[in-house]
């Protein structure tokens, strides 16, 4: 499949209002780490924009506001359409069929949708408030392919859950991390620590990670709650799966 390089616009469509884009469309070799971070691109590569956004399509609260929140009735092909005239190259669906039913997008019209307009779609089904059910290692494989037939190629890529924040923010952290965007480890600091960064270990926990991992994960999970809002990365089991995907990383360039 054949894709174009396009002009994004300079902030997501107002009529995507839920869009959150990560990274600019700008050169960005210079700030990169020269760190051995895990995916080091060419000298003035232009990356693909990351974008975050609730799901397409989502309908609820329809019989009015719940708890002061108010409904939400979108619909399905218009906020794919929309996408697809952003420039994005490729969707990662992080929910199942069950919840996208529940949501009003039922995935037989996403994928006849997405396949009309010329929209890839990578599907990693993630239940609510848990991190990605694939081991690092094979996310990881899940990554690289998306990066370098996408990001690197200037083609930007949306990632989306129910609200596009707690499953959807761990994709997007494991992006940061995998192209080094905030640095990498510092080869010098190995000192052990306790995991604490939202709760504390349990006794089954056998590889406590150093300090440098923890700081590396809360700087990345920072950019994300700026970028996108306070409650990314909702819980301890997806930040501890940040940490091993680090810790993953840190092995296999090793």
């Amino acid at each position: 499949m054949s894709h174009s390089n396009p002009e994004l616009p300079s902030r997501p469509h107002p009529s995507l209002s839920v869009d959150t884009t990560i990274t600019s469309s700008n050169s960005i070799a210079s700030g990169l780490s020269k760190s051995s971070s895990p995916i080091t691109p060419s000298r003035g590569t232009t990356l693909g924009n990351l974008l975050l956004s609730s799901c397409p399509g989502k309908k609820v609260r329809l019989d009015g506001p719940i708890r002061g929140r108010s409904a939400v009735c979108r619909d399905l092909e218009s906020d794919l359409r929309r996408m697809k005239d952003q420039g994005i190259g490729c969707i990662v669906c992080c929910l199942d069929d069950s919840e996208m039913e529940f949501l009003g997008a039922p995935w037989p019209e996403y994928e006849r949708v997405t396949k009309v307009i010329g929209l890839d779609v990578l599907r990693l089904p993630t239940p609510e408030g848990l991190p990605p059910t694939l081991s690092p290692s094979y996310l990881d494989i899940e990554l690289t392919s998306l990066i370098e037939r996408y990001t690197l190629r200037g083609i930007p890529v949306l990632v989306h859950c129910r609200g596009g924040v707690g499953r959807a923010g761990v994709i997007a952290c494991c992006w940061i991390l995998k192209l080094g965007l905030c640095g990498w480890l510092d080869s010098d600091d190995a000192e052990r620590t306790e995991f604490s960064l939202l709760a504390p270990p349990s006794e089954s926990d056998t590889t406590k990670p150093n300090l440098s991992t923890l700081r590396l994960v809360e700087k990345v999970v920072s950019v994300i709650r700026r970028r996108r809002g306070a409650k990314a990365v909702e819980t301890y089991e997806q930040a501890k799966f940040l940490v091993d995907y680090v810790q993953f990383l840190s092995r296999k360039s090793a």
